[in-house]
């Protein structure tokens, strides 16, 4: 079992991971916003010859996206509250022994359950980003393929 202090650090080193990888996602999102806004540029001048098929990927490719976002975000939000109700039970368990514990056994405690709600918060955050990424990231490089 890792430490306490190993756990948050994993934690912090996480969220780094997921700032950049929301970094990548902005950037990708920029990629794939001026290609396309350049398409409808394209379709204003030529309706005829327009590949729509790219118009029509606009749409299907968010709802796929969101719908995996919103998922994964539901399954992580519910193992992050399970987290809460352990903590919440354990305290109740503590305050109800013969013995109360010391502030530094509840400090203790207490530490261990914010790590478990540090490490799902994140993972959640994570899960419910996967998929946008992925789909903003091949986007980009579908898009920029195509132009070359």
């Amino acid at each position: 079992m890792l430490s306490l202090a190993t756990r948050m650090m994993t934690v912090g080193i996480d969220y780094a991971q997921l700032a950049f990888t929301g970094g990548e996602l902005a950037v990708a999102s920029a990629t794939v916003i001026a290609e396309r806004v350049g398409m409808m540029a394209e379709v204003a001048r030529d309706p005829i010859g327009a590949d729509y098929a790219e118009f029509d990927r606009m749409i299907s490719e968010k709802i796929v996206a969101f719908a995996a976002s919103g998922a994964a975000l539901s399954d992580a939000w519910w193992r992050s509250q399970r987290h809460l109700g352990d903590f919440l039970v354990d305290l109740g368990d503590a305050m109800m022994s013969p013995r109360p514990p010391s502030g530094t056994e509840l400090f203790e405690r207490a530490s261990a359950h914010h790590a478990s709600v540090a490490e799902s918060a994140v993972r959640a955050a994570g899960s419910a980003l996967a998929p946008l990424h992925r789909s903003a990231r091949a986007n980009a490089r579908r898009l920029t393929r195509k132009r070359r």
